[in-house]
């Protein structure tokens, strides 16, 4: 009774029930993601672990999740985001399971490379579901909320493995908590529709008539006119060869550069290596990881402080401002941090690290996920949100394989120099070509790209 009040009563709470149920799969996306810095002590005293294995433990999750996410788009155009994200639910739950269980170093490689493509799959398809069931006016925090669940998931991991370090066999419980969201998300899903979007796109008119009316209501048919129209204007089907053309140039390098940005701004090194980044600053084991707790708190606020903010002031002004405050965040812990810090220098290293983890959750860290599932259009949605999804773990695996490696050769400082330097690339970027779609709609977006508009202004109405 109560699903069917929230149904046909109140079509807004429907919609952000169905995007907080998406949005598990990020909290799964950064539980996963997050759990291996705490397990990798714990696996040690079990395994025999050397310096590659221990990189190809914490890589082979993210190359899993760059296959995951290229190879996706095909089977979401077939089955719709909602049925992907029943499969994103069920990997989710093979893969934390059988990690937990794992008694050789190749079981924990496979059981964390399925975990990798469960969470490359559910990078495309919570974002483009969202996307697609969102009002235009909400998208943009809607969409966001992702993000939010990826930060919602670190906390947790953070928290967990604080916990559980005491635990008998704390690195299996640390993995095994990870089914809980799994399980969450799955029973939700049973209640949601799919895009309407999507269903329209594959001739299921009345399905899609539906869904819209438990996502509008009644006031629906605008919206419902809009998307065919939208349609009829694309005369080819969904594919590769489509997307590589010549007018979506602009909109795949925007993908892909904001993308790199985002990694190589340095959040994965701070995400994965927190705690011997805070050892480096002099603070010992104990404080170094509640000190990540502090990061993950930091996170989730700034987060939300970024979702309020994001379709009021808008996508660019976050982006620039968010890019040089990064950016001096960045140079003050690449002049500070040296061996035998005082606790002064430690104090502002440590500060300068969570001023750039709040200027990253407010711009880069939010902007990421939503640019990839608004700039497309629908006909090649599918294959440019994989396209962006998997740069992003491409750039992932660069920065979090290297990092430790970097580290040792050229030193922290040097290291967080070059990331202050990328952020100041992202500063310049945004001011010069990156469009502001803030509430306008997915189809304004798509008209505009079709009739050659230049990327700048993607999302100016006419």
């Amino acid at each position: 009774m109560t699903n069917q009040i929230i149904k046909s009563q109140h079509p807004f709470l429907y919609v952000i029930f169905a995007s907080i149920i998406a949005g598990m799969s990020g909290v799964l996306f950064g539980y996963d993601t997050g759990v291996i810095s705490g397990a990798l002590i714990f696996l040690k005293k079990d395994f025999v672990i050397n310096p590659n294995q221990e990189g190809i433990i914490v890589s082979i999750l993210l190359f899993g999740a760059a296959v995951g996410a290229l190879g996706v788009s095909k089977i979401a155009d077939k089955v719709g985001r909602k049925k992907l994200l029943i499969m994103t639910g069920i990997l989710f739950i093979l893969g934390t399971y059988g990690l937990a269980k794992s008694l050789t170093i190749n079981e924990l490689y496979i059981y964390r490379f399925i975990l990798g493509l469960s969470i490359g799959i559910a990078s495309f398809a919570a974002p483009s579901y969202i996307s697609e069931i969102a009002p235009s006016h909400l998208r943009g925090r809607l969409v966001s909320f992702f993000q939010l669940a990826i930060v919602i998931g670190i906390l947790l991991t953070y928290i967990v493995n604080y916990y559980l370090a005491t635990s008998t066999n704390p690195w299996r419980e640390m993995f095994l908590y990870g089914t809980i969201p799994a399980i969450i998300l799955l029973l939700g899903l049973f209640i949601m529709p799919d895009s309407p979007r999507w269903l329209l796109s594959r001739g299921k008119d009345e399905e899609a008539i539906k869904a819209l009316r438990k996502l509008r209501g009644n006031k629906f048919q605008n919206e419902l006119e809009e998307i065919k129209a939208t349609l009829n204007l694309e005369h080819k089907k969904s594919n590769w060869n489509e997307l590589f053309t010549r007018k979506n140039v602009p909109i795949i390098s925007i993908a892909i550069i904001i993308m790199f940005f985002q990694q190589l701004s340095g959040i994965n090194a701070i995400i994965y290596y927190a705690p011997k980044i805070f050892l480096y600053a002099g603070l010992g084991i104990n404080n170094s990881f509640l000190s990540t707790i502090l990061v993950g708190l930091v996170n989730l606020i700034s987060t939300i402080i970024g979702l309020l903010l994001l379709d009021k002031l808008g996508r660019r002004p976050l982006m620039i401002g968010g890019s040089l405050l990064m950016a001096f965040a960045l140079a003050m812990v690449a002049l500070t941090f040296h061996e035998n810090m005082s606790n002064v220098e430690s104090m502002i290293g440590v500060g300068s690290i969570l001023v750039y983890i709040f200027a990253f959750a407010i711009s880069t860290g939010l902007f990421g996920w939503l640019i990839i599932s608004e700039i497309f259009p629908l006909s090649v949605r599918g294959e440019g949100a994989a396209i962006g999804a998997t740069a992003n773990w491409v750039f992932n695996i660069m920065v979090s394989f290297s990092f430790p490696v970097l580290l040792n050769i050229f030193g922290i400082n040097i290291i967080f120099a070059f990331f202050a330097v990328v952020c100041l690339m992202s500063f310049w970027y945004c001011i010069k070509y990156l469009p502001e779609t803030k509430g306008v709609s997915l189809e304004t977006i798509e008209t505009n790209l079709l009739q050659g508009v230049k990327s700048r202004n993607l999302g100016v109405k006419e």
